[in-house]
């Protein structure tokens, strides 16, 4: 009877492992469709503006760098692609070193502070390129920054309202 219970024991383990691994995949998948939206709109944006060079829209980092440079001013560009490097950097020295709080409580800190910087950034760039602009944004906001790649692309092809 010990035999039959650990074998139902182990289907149900084994169907938790692979319902996950389905799960990172589907997370994968959306990312990187998510990455392609936004590039491809920004490459677009870009050229719009007459800037060469219009692949760059596809490094990772300096997509972060346009968008800022895009819609405010270069410098910040250079502070939400600094922040963005940093916070990636920390992340992964906190998978490393899992066992050091300040080194978490200072990668959520960078977290929240970039995501701030980074709605403060597209909401000007909404505003410069969308009347929805006060939606566009409370969408970005409430999603997480989840709609902002779509939001990007959606506009992509508008003129410049200021």
């Amino acid at each position: 009877m010990g035999g039959f219970s650990m074998s139902i024991l182990l289907l149900a383990m084994a169907g938790m492992f692979w319902a996950f691994v389905i799960a990172i995949v589907i997370l994968a998948i959306i990312k990187l469709a998510l990455y392609v939206f936004e590039s491809f709109g920004l490459m677009k944006l870009n050229k719009n503006l007459g800037y060469k060079h219009n692949w760059t829209a596809w490094i990772l980092i300096y997509n972060k760098y346009l968008l800022g440079k895009i819609a405010v001013k270069p410098w910040a560009g250079v502070t939400l692609s600094l922040l963005w490097l940093i916070k990636t950097v920390l992340f992964i020295l906190g998978y490393i070193f899992a066992g050091i709080n300040s080194l978490l409580i200072l990668t959520i800190i960078l977290v929240i502070v970039t995501f701030i910087v980074e709605m403060i950034i597209v909401s000007k760039l909404y505003t410069k390129y969308s009347k929805y602009n006060e939606v566009l944004t409370v969408f970005t906001a409430v999603t997480l920054g989840l709609l902002e790649p779509i939001f990007i692309f959606a506009i992509r092809n508008n003129k410049n309202r200021s």
